[in-house]
């Protein structure tokens, strides 16, 4: 595992998409301070500076722990700690009394804001890896759960299970269609996947939901976005 560095940046994979955040601190309490940045990139950035002056978020995050799954976030270089218009990183909790954190000084606990302070960023709790992605996903207006962004699904189909087959032409449409998905109440039990293939992209759902049930439900989120369900593959009888 890489000795983290302040201003260390990593990318990580958003379903079929890849985003950025930047290492800032350590916290004795509240392990890894990191920075967010929101925008989605169909292909990897080329150079970190790019990333560097996207809208970004603020959050407390177990990097160390997560760096122990290498598949998860990948260290691609360092950058500086710098806002986009040069001011340093300063960012407080989001209820009083407020944790106010500012990178070379001594962390500060005030039960009063003054006017400055009240115009400093707040900041998101610790979150596990999945709520990064979905904090992530929400800032781009796609509402996945926490839940269905845990890990990509890479558990081969079982006996006794399904899989299903869906393709569109466009990706806004297939984000959509996964976000139907995973939110449903009869269907986020299922394992899905976005992929880009050749020429389209590709939702594959792979489960136990009962399959007349289903089919039912993921042609009609097919047919809302534009979509092409394949059909299934099922365990055979006996």
């Amino acid at each position: 595992m890489p000795r983290l560095k302040s201003g260390d940046v990593f990318e990580t994979q958003v379903l079929a998409d890849f985003a950025y955040f930047q290492f800032v601190r350590a916290h004795k309490d509240f392990g890894d301070l990191i920075r967010v940045f929101t925008s989605l990139h169909e292909n990897r950035v080329a150079e970190i500076e790019r990333a560097m002056h996207e809208p970004s978020l603020l959050a407390f995050y177990s990097l160390k722990a997560v760096l122990k799954s290498p598949a998860r976030v990948k260290l691609i270089g360092n950058a500086p700690l710098r806002d986009v218009d040069g001011r340093p990183i300063i960012v407080k909790t989001g209820h009083g009394p407020w944790h106010i954190f500012e990178e070379g000084k001594e962390d500060r606990m005030v039960s009063v804001l003054t006017a400055t302070e009240a115009e400093i960023p707040e900041m998101y709790g610790i979150v596990p890896h999945s709520w990064m992605l979905h904090l992530i996903l929400k800032a781009n207006g796609i509402d996945v759960k926490p839940s269905a962004l845990v890990a990509p699904s890479i558990k081969p189909q079982a006996d006794d299970e399904t899989t299903y087959f869906l393709y569109f032409e466009k990706k806004a449409d297939a984000l959509g269609a996964f976000s139907q998905i995973a939110n449903h109440e009869s269907l986020k039990t299922l394992r899905a996947t976005l992929k880009k293939g050749s020429e389209t992209w590709e939702i594959l759902l792979t489960g136990n939901v009962p399959v007349g049930e289903a089919v039912s439900l993921i042609e009609a989120i097919s047919e809302e976005f534009n979509g092409d369900f394949d059909g299934f593959e099922a365990p055979l009888d006996g």
